[in-house]
């Protein structure tokens, strides 16, 4: 099974209303008042209770579209707003004596980009564009720590990267799919599915398999990674199936992305632990878009291509 494929239609005004509606009628259950606003514009409709707390609809209807049917959004838009609700009322991450903090910490890639609302200027890079950021995981949520909360939690921040570490490697897979005859992908609903791949070593040992020449991979979004086993003989379509099934994804409408789009590059990981870019879309200045795969120097070492031109 491939990942979550967007079988309702695009975003229209009904749905707007209707989940705007049971969002206000699940927070009058807690005893919040709340309205509506802009309903005509799913991309801008949101609800805002008594408290001054925007409930924006679009990523919601649209995860909603994407795994559940529509029976069954009564029940997972309560659920919803009881998880946001409880996550509120949790105390504050800094508050949190070690024992209480370990197991909830989780490591998560995220896209590097300036301006982030979210200061996470301490994240450790994982590769150009993606930083490693540290992250509060819940029953239902996830709460991305900022800088001023990390410098303030009860541990310090290696042994926080650390602990999060160990607690993403642990994190369930739903899904081992094949695409083709050397593409694969692991997929689920945890939030931290690509973000496995900081430790590809456990990754390949407890999953994927013996990678003797390295592995190949992608991160389109948080709940997906796509990847081949490298061979020396076959690296060539290999890698040229990885970045063809890798835009497909990209650049489908078919394809949801929870969370929204994580990297577009392709990685080598080599069996030493190392990580290199290794290709991924370009646009040049008339906008023309074009797929071009550049191995760096330890893929070209493993695939035994060192001193070729």
């Amino acid at each position: 099974m491939a990942p979550a494929q967007n079988d309702p239609p695009a975003a229209t005004i009904p749905d707007a209303l209707w989940v705007g509606g049971m969002i206000r009628d699940a927070l009058a259950g807690h005893g919040l008042d709340s309205h509506l606003e802009q309903a005509d514009d799913l991309s801008t409709a949101r609800v805002i209770d008594v408290h001054g707390t925007e409930w924006v609809l679009a990523n919601l209807v649209n995860r909603l579209r994407a795994q559940r049917p529509r029976t069954r959004w009564p029940e997972a838009v309560a659920a919803h707003v009881d998880s946001m609700l409880a996550s509120t009322s949790r105390p504050a991450p800094q508050s949190l004596a070690p024992e209480q903090l370990r197991p909830l910490l989780r490591c998560q890639l995220t896209p590097e980009v300036p301006n982030q609302r979210t200061d996470v200027s301490y994240g450790r890079r994982f590769a150009t564009g993606v930083l490693e950021v540290l992250c509060l995981s819940g029953p239902e949520s996830v709460l991305t720590l900022p800088r001023a909360v990390v410098e303030n939690l009860s541990i310090g921040i290696d042994e926080a990267f650390e602990r999060a570490r160990d607690n993403t490697d642990a994190e369930p897979v739903g899904e081992l799919f094949r695409i083709d005859d050397s593409v694969l992908g692991i997929t689920g609903e945890s939030p931290f599915i690509a973000s496995r791949a900081m430790n590809m070593a456990r990754l390949s040992a407890d999953i994927i398999g013996p990678a003797p020449q390295g592995i190949s991979f992608a991160i389109p979004n948080r709940s997906l990674l796509l990847y081949t086993v490298m061979t020396v003989q076959g690296w060539r379509q290999q890698v040229t199936d990885l970045i063809q099934v890798c835009e497909t994804v990209l650049t489908s409408d078919d394809f949801y992305h929870p969370g929204g789009l994580l990297c577009r590059d392709l990685f080598y990981w080599s069996p030493q632990g190392r990580i290199e870019p290794l290709g991924g879309p370009e646009i040049d200045a008339e906008g023309n878009r074009s797929l071009h795969i550049r191995p760096a120097e330890e893929f070209m070492r493993q695939m035994g291509l060192s001193g070729r031109h």
